[in-house]
């Protein structure tokens, strides 16, 4: 398994994730979930990012507490789109002597996108799989559609969360069903 991997969380608090239909929301939690529980086994890092704005919510339930059960956690408010525009967020994966973010989250075309783009500026590699990632449609499908082609090019974009772990030497029998 590679051994500098951090995974983050970015904006999934209630007031955002509210935007998507119960089934999408469902879909996207259980996923990011099955990533949280690895974490927790392994003890692979993660960050919750959490966009500080005027009527913000914490991170939904479920995912806070899969997030406590993970040994090296921390959660970061964040001001702007890009989790790198946190200072917190950039001294811990220093710290943790990070080279490699799986990310998942909510708002796809403008926190997540910014994000992956501000990391390969600063030459982390990045991962994340179409199910773990969503957006509120804020934007419209088409801007959905120009970011994750961004996206695709900018990072190993893949087609599941389980084919993304097994590509980063986690074996399918050690994920949760």
């Amino acid at each position: 398994m590679q051994s500098d991997l951090c995974i983050l969380l970015i904006d999934m608090q209630a007031h955002s994730v509210s935007k998507m239909s119960l089934s999408e929301q469902t879909a996207l939690v259980r996923e990011q979930l099955k990533v949280l529980d690895v974490c927790s086994r392994y003890d692979i890092p993660a960050v919750t990012l959490e966009l500080h704005e005027e009527g913000w919510l914490p991170t939904v339930r479920t995912l806070r507490r899969a997030c406590d059960a993970i040994p090296r956690h921390a959660t970061v408010p964040k001001y702007r789109a890009s989790s790198f525009s946190a200072l917190e967020f950039l001294k811990l994966i220093e710290r943790w002597r990070i080279g490699h973010l799986i990310v998942m989250g909510i708002n796809t075309s403008f926190c997540v996108l910014s994000t992956i783009l501000d990391a390969r500026k600063r030459t982390y590699g990045v991962s994340t799989a179409y199910n773990l990632i969503a957006d509120t449609g804020d934007g419209g499908p088409a801007l959905t559609g120009r970011s994750l082609s961004l996206i695709d090019r900018s990072s190993q974009l893949f087609d599941d969360a389980e084919a993304m772990l097994k590509f980063h030497g986690i074996k399918p029998n050690t994920l949760p069903s």
